[in-house]
């Protein structure tokens, strides 16, 4: 599911960076551990900073994140980072995990120390991680939401005020639908095999991929 069209202007662009948020194993015993989340990284790591890719290459920050992050931790990394994102950064942010929605339809990310029945000071609520983004001066991002009923998530993020026309929200679900590991990476993973391919010359993509194509792909995938 696709929010928002990005403006594909990249003459500005100076750093590349790949931040995956992501959580595997939890401590409330109603959530299942997610072990497959860390092929899912790799799949996109492979992808978006294969060396090949010269100075489009990007390069992960923030590895805490990757693997069972504190709320501390993100709270540090992208709610008071030492130095904020600006129009000189070019970022994928990837979350992945389970995800929960509350009674008022509010989104949350489950981090590993999450308790259920008290999401507020346990959990990330997903609009108020964009909102803190978007008080920086970054200008092309793409929000990858591999979550369950993450749909929810994505359709209030585009409503911020803040947010800027040159963001993408790509969120793996529906309001209400649930997620299962991979989906999402495997049909991306699936679209780039299709583009390397000879079958791949239909796109005419040149140096960078169009996002159209990457969505549409991507929602045959999936649906």
């Amino acid at each position: 599911m696709l929010f928002r069209s990005p403006v594909t202007d990249f003459s500005d662009i100076r750093r590349r960076g790949f931040v995956a948020l992501a959580t595997t194993d939890y401590d409330d015993a109603q959530l299942s551990a997610l072990p497959d989340i860390r092929d899912e990284i790799y799949q996109l790591a492979s992808w978006l900073c294969d060396p090949e890719l010269g100075v489009r290459a990007f390069c992960q920050t923030h590895p805490e994140l990757a693997n069972n992050p504190t709320l501390r931790q993100v709270e540090d990394a992208l709610k008071t980072p030492d130095r904020p994102w600006n129009y000189q950064d070019a970022v994928v942010l990837f979350v992945s995990g389970h995800g929960i929605t509350d009674t008022s339809g509010d989104h949350w990310i489950v981090l590993g120390e999450t308790n259920l029945a008290k999401p507020g000071t346990t959990a990330v609520e997903t609009t108020q991680l964009v909102r803190w983004i978007s008080e920086t001066d970054i200008e092309h991002l793409l929000i990858i939401l591999d979550l369950c009923h993450a749909g929810a998530a994505g359709e209030s993020t585009v409503k911020l005020p803040t947010f800027p026309k040159t963001w993408l929200v790509l969120a793996s679900t529906t309001r209400d639908q649930l997620a299962y590991t991979g989906a999402l990476t495997s049909a991306i993973a699936d679209f780039l095999d299709e583009v390397r391919s000879p079958a791949g010359e239909k796109y005419s993509h040149g140096e960078f991929l169009r996002v159209g194509d990457l969505i549409e792909r991507s929602e045959e995938h999936t649906s």
